[in-house]
């Protein structure tokens, strides 16, 4: 059985805001998101950061949590391709990694 070691598709600083964001809208290509099993967040600065995979869109109220300078890993390519965010209020910096294992 082959071993797969995991390798980076793409990285970016991006800026979320109080508008919600898939990674394409934040700037991935749509080609490298479908490929993508697995996505490491960091928050590096601003503010708390909101998320939902799937058809939810996240709000300042409403999704699963990301405290600033909190980091977050998802894997499953359904759930990467699903990922909306956004900034509780103002926006935040983040530096996003997309990663095929």
């Amino acid at each position: 059985m082959a071993i797969s070691t995991p390798s980076i598709i793409s990285e970016l600083l991006a800026t979320v805001t109080t508008t919600p964001s898939t990674l394409v809208g934040l700037g991935f290509a749509s080609a490298d998101v479908i490929r993508t099993d697995t996505v490491q967040i960091s928050v590096n600065s601003g503010n708390d950061v909101r998320y939902w995979y799937g058809t939810l869109t996240p709000s300042a109220s409403s999704g699963h949590f990301i405290p600033v300078y909190g980091e977050l890993t998802i894997t499953g390519a359904n759930l990467v391709n699903g990922l909306t965010l956004v900034a509780e209020t103002g926006s935040s910096s983040l530096s996003i990694s997309l990663i095929s294992v």
